[in-house]
C-alpha cells in the first residue's frame, strides 16, 4: 500500500480548502507540483496583492504564509514600493508556521494527519477576512507582522 507523506496531505488540504476561496476572492495561482512555494496574486485598489505559501525546504510538513503589497507611490518619480508581511499563526509551540509539526506526537496519539491538515487549512480561512482588512491599511497586527526582508523599492 502506497503511503502519502504528511507534506503531501498538507498540500492537498490547501488545494481542497484554501485555493477555491482564494480564487473566489480574485487571486490567480495554483498549487501544482511539489515545489517549495506557491504564489497567489491579484490586482486590486491600484496595487498588486500577493499571498505566498512557502514550504519548509527539507520536506517537513509545515509552511509559512506571507503577504505582500506592491503599489505605486503618487509622487513625481512614480516609485513602486513592495512591502511584505509574514502571517504568524497564534500557536502554543510554534508561532511562525502552519503545519503538522510534532508529527511523531500526533502519531503516538493516533491523530489523523488528514484531519489535522484540514484544521490548518481552516485556520487560514479564518485569517482571510483579517487579511482583506489589512490590504486597506497595512499595519502590524497580532497575526500579521512586518518582515523587513521583503521591502523593495524600484
Amino acid at each position: 500500500m502506497h503511503m502519502i507523506n504528511e507534506r503531501t496531505i498538507l498540500r492537498n488540504s490547501l488545494i481542497e480548502i484554501v485555493v477555491p476561496e482564494l480564487h473566489k476572492r480574485g487571486f490567480e495561482g495554483n498549487v501544482k507540483g511539489n515545489t517549495r512555494s506557491y504564489d497567489f496574486i491579484r490586482n486590486e485598489n491600484n496595487s498588486k496583492q500577493s499571498i505566498i505559501f512557502a514550504f519548509e525546504k527539507y520536506g517537513k510538513p509545515y509552511f509559512s504564509m506571507q503577504i505582500e503589497l506592491e503599489k505605486t507611490i503618487p509622487d513625481k518619480n512614480k516609485r513602486n514600493i513592495k512591502v511584505g508581511w509574514i502571517l504568524r499563526p497564534k500557536k502554543l509551540f510554534y508561532k511562525h508556521q502552519f503545519g503538522l509539526k510534532f508529527s511523531w506526537i500526533n502519531r503516538l496519539l493516533r491523530k489523523d494527519p488528514t484531519s489535522l491538515a484540514k484544521s490548518e487549512a481552516n485556520e487560514i480561512l479564518k485569517l482571510l477576512p483579517k487579511i482583506d482588512k489589512w490590504w486597506l491599511s497595512p499595519i502590524d497586527t497580532p497575526y500579521i507582522q512586518y518582515h523587513e526582508v521583503f521591502y523593495k523599492e524600484n
